[in-house]
């Protein structure tokens, strides 16, 4: 089991914020920018939101038995409308958990798996985090491509009302790759999928698109 934080390099964890980090575990590897806790036997019981909360950016849990969990800190809130998030949101899986105060919350996303969901034996655990992180940008400039992917690995064997299909399906970046390979999403339905996606325009067109 791994669990990794990042922290952005501008606003990342000051010594206060470190000294709660390190209070969450005893054998976490922890620096002002990185912390990386993993066990073979175990499991992480430290307070995930509260670190994304004082420091940290994105945070992924890997567990051989199943668990991928990604969540994600956006400081200014979803990049749509709460009407176009529910479309995404899949209960228990794709969440977003609002702060008390203020615009800013935690996507949380954790597809429901056992141990035999994934193959367990394809990931560059020590890379997989930092491949991943630049998702929290595209989200952050209004990017939902990673909602939409979201969605499908929480339903991947389930009929269920599809979300809307947002742009540039057809081009995706490497984080967006790293994203699809974390969660096994099938080519071929990415292949589809992006049949029906059109072309993604500038950041500013994106939500108008959607809507569209």
């Amino acid at each position: 089991m791994v669990a990794r934080y990042l922290a952005d390099d501008r606003l990342h964890p000051n010594d206060k914020q470190l000294a709660f980090m390190r209070r969450q575990s005893t054998r976490a590897e922890i620096t002002e920018w990185e912390f990386t806790n993993e066990y073979d036997f175990g499991d992480f019981h430290g307070d995930a939101k509260e670190m994304l909360r004082r420091g940290f950016d994105i945070h992924l849990h890997y567990a051989n038995f199943g668990t991928r969990r990604l969540m994600i800190r956006l400081p200014k809130g979803l990049p749509c409308d709460r009407r176009i998030f529910k479309k995404f949101r899949v209960e228990s899986c794709v969440e977003w958990i609002a702060d008390k105060k203020g615009k800013g919350g935690i996507l949380d996303i954790e597809p429901e798996a056992d141990a035999g969901t994934y193959d367990e034996d394809i990931y560059d655990v020590d890379t997989l985090l930092h491949k991943i992180a630049p998702i929290r940008n595209l989200l952050i400039n209004g990017d939902l491509r990673a909602l939409y992917l979201a969605w499908r690995a929480c339903n991947y064997d389930e009929e269920s009302m599809e979300p809307p299909v947002p742009a540039g399906l057809g081009k995706l970046t490497r984080e967006l790759k790293a994203f699809a390979k974390f969660y096994e999403l099938d080519d071929k339905f990415l292949a589809a999928a992006a049949k029906r996606s059109p072309p993604l325009g500038k950041s500013s067109d994106i939500g108008d698109t959607l809507k569209a």
